[in-house]
């Protein structure tokens, strides 16, 4: 179920420095917009807490995951609060091989062509090409040309912009965190539920 759900929006949140009030407000005004995954990085403020509250208020509605997870002792805290899937900024054997035994949804982070292969190696299905940024969504065809199985997931610079170019350069799905997850100055939230439909809709097409 949880992965099926990936596949049909392949756009994940990333919840980053927010927590409390200001944190549910973003996240619900993205469940709004039809993002149905939200990572909270562990690099936030109270982020273990907010992992588990955010999972009862959006149970049944929004997957609620960890980012910024380094290592095998964050990936177990950050589960027993409740994660249900793990993205990381790195590529770590251990971390892999364990979400993969205990069937969690990991999407690890590489770069190079070098790593991206080894994340599959260790038995990841996502990568998270990061960051992609500077780079430019014709990096994900460069490194799809010899790895064309592998289902890259886009993380860095991502907006409603570019985000269909990506696609279009055969990203599986997108990492969004700055361009998305920042509360307007007027508060209105609307206007974040908005562009989560534009992120969304431009992986439908």
């Amino acid at each position: 179920m949880l992965k099926q759900h990936f596949y049909d929006t392949r756009v994940i949140a990333i919840l980053r420095g927010a927590a409390g009030k200001d944190l549910e407000e973003l996240a619900e005004a993205i469940c709004v917009g039809g993002i149905m995954f939200s990572e909270v990085t562990l690099n936030s403020p109270d982020a273990l807490l907010s992992i588990e509250r955010l999972r009862e208020t959006f149970d049944g509605k929004m997957h609620i995951g960890a980012g910024t997870v380094t290592n095998l002792k964050a990936v177990r805290e950050a589960v027993a609060a409740g994660a249900e899937f793990i993205v990381t900024p790195n590529i770590d054997a251990d971390v892999i091989r364990y979400c993969v035994s205990k069937d969690i949804l990991i999407t690890p982070g590489a770069l190079t062509p070098t790593e991206i292969e080894e994340a599959m190696r260790f038995g990841s299905e996502f990568v998270k090409v990061f960051p992609v940024g500077r780079l430019g969504a014709g990096y994900i065809k460069d490194v799809l040309a010899p790895y064309d199985k592998a289902k890259l997931i886009a993380v860095g610079g991502i907006n409603a912009e570019n985000s269909e170019e990506y696609r279009k350069n055969g990203a599986f799905g997108i990492g969004v965190g700055g361009s998305l997850c920042k509360i307007p100055e007027d508060r209105d939230f609307g206007k974040i539920s908005d562009y989560a439909r534009r992120l969304v809709e431009s992986f439908r097409r």
